[in-house]
């Protein structure tokens, strides 16, 4: 049988196996949205369990739209947003996009240009106390500091993107706005890699805690991006931050569970679409994901078109070297990073198997970082050949392993 498995935008290898070594444990969903923009005019006039947006605000309203990370089709989005927002006699300077870092990406670039030189187009900084505002206090005493942009809006309204829930990076219904725009010092407490321990009390409790902040904020009202295949999107939904949340978890794990037969000696994890999707924390999430169908001591053979320079947490093992990985651990678990759970899934599973990796960057690069550095799909094919068996998994960065 000949399997075709794609990665990339347009790159594919070619396996080919006489017998069953070669198991493909997922196809990826077809019914993709072509016309977001259109797609979520639809959701904001029909929301879930809440009036349509244009019910929601009246002129003179200050409204906030705070973007998530990494929400595919956020541009069209955010375009289809603002004139639904237009349409509600809200005034264009009374709408302000808040971004939490900047990507150098503008989200409103398909506003038209008269609309868009009069929004505001924000960066969070959560270093700067002047641009911070108390919210409340937590029931464990913990004080709320918000981006002020959000605390004095009339109206927010967040656009996120739901993940797999075992995700540590993932805390549910309110996270686009807590703690994606807190202070650092919550920041920080938000990635101790305690939360990439299954089912730890860690998540558990800065999960009860993202909730607590959305009561307090008030924000019931949220858009919520389900991702497809290759940076596609499955559903926009909008409406009751809770509703939302569980129609877009019951959507997502429908196209995205996958449940593991077995054990494998060896997987393929692809990692589909454009630069977006060719990251870093994609990369450790495939590792991660990959590692739960692979026998101990088996390969893990990451095919992308990933270019990007790590970052600073990642960066400290190259520079460190492998045989440093303990005490490498150790520091970025004290400086949390942005990319110090990227890091650590990473370091973790590099323990336990051998993690080849395809991508554009050059080989010694590669080995720095206690990969093995892949060149060709004839390497992966020699792979298979020598583990005896292979699992293969297609957009394996958004795969929910299911238990």
């Amino acid at each position: 049988m000949n399997h075709i498995l794609r990665y990339g935008i347009d790159s594919s290898i070619h396996l080919e196996s006489s017998d069953n070594s070669v198991w493909v444990a997922n196809e990826t969903p077809e019914n993709v949205i072509e016309a977001p923009f259109k797609a979520t005019v639809g959701s904001l006039g029909s929301p879930l369990d809440y009036p349509a947006l244009d019910r929601c605000v009246v002129p003179g309203d200050r409204v906030v739209l705070a973007l998530g990370v990494a929400v595919p089709g956020v541009d069209q989005i955010v375009a289809a947003t603002i004139d639904q927002l237009l349409r509600a006699e809200v005034d264009p300077e009374d709408i302000t996009v808040l971004k939490p870092f900047d990507d150098g990406v503008d989200c409103s670039q398909l506003v038209p240009d008269d609309v868009r030189s009069k929004i505001s187009q924000e960066v969070h900084d959560a270093k700067d106390p002047d641009r911070l505002a108390h919210l409340a206090i937590t029931e464990s005493g913990e004080p709320v500091l918000l981006n002020r942009l959000i605390a004095d809006a009339d109206f927010v309204l967040p656009i996120g993107c739901c993940r797999d829930a075992d995700d540590a990076g993932y805390f549910g219904a309110g996270d686009t706005i807590f703690p994606t725009f807190a202070d650092k010092k919550t920041i920080r407490q938000f990635r101790a890699p305690g939360l990439l321990d299954q089912g730890g009390k860690v998540k558990k409790r800065l999960i009860r805690q993202v909730g607590q902040v959305g009561w307090l904020l008030g924000a019931a009202f949220a858009i919520r991006v389900v991702p497809g295949p290759a940076g596609k999107i499955l559903a926009v939904l909008a409406g009751e931050t809770n509703s939302v949340e569980k129609q877009a978890r019951k959507l997502y794990d429908s196209a995205w569970q996958v449940l593991p037969d077995g054990e494998s000696k060896m997987v393929v994890a692809l990692i589909e679409g454009s630069a977006e999707e060719q990251t870093w924390h994609n990369i450790a999430r495939a590792v991660e994901v990959a590692s739960r169908f692979t026998e101990n001591d088996g390969a893990i053979v990451i095919c992308s078109e990933l270019a990007a320079e790590p970052g600073p947490a990642l960066a400290l093992l190259q520079w460190a070297g492998v045989d440093a990985r303990d005490s490498v651990l150790k520091q970025i678990s004290k400086d949390r990073h942005y990319d110090v759970l990227t890091t650590t899934r990473l370091l973790r599973v590099l323990k336990k198997h051998r993690v080849f990796l395809l991508s554009q960057l050059d080989q010694a690069y590669v080995e720095t970082l206690d990969f093995v550095h892949v060149e060709s799909e004839d390497e992966i094919a020699r792979l298979v050949q020598q583990y005896g068996n292979c699992v293969v998994l297609r957009d394996a960065a958004h795969i929910a392993v299911k238990t």
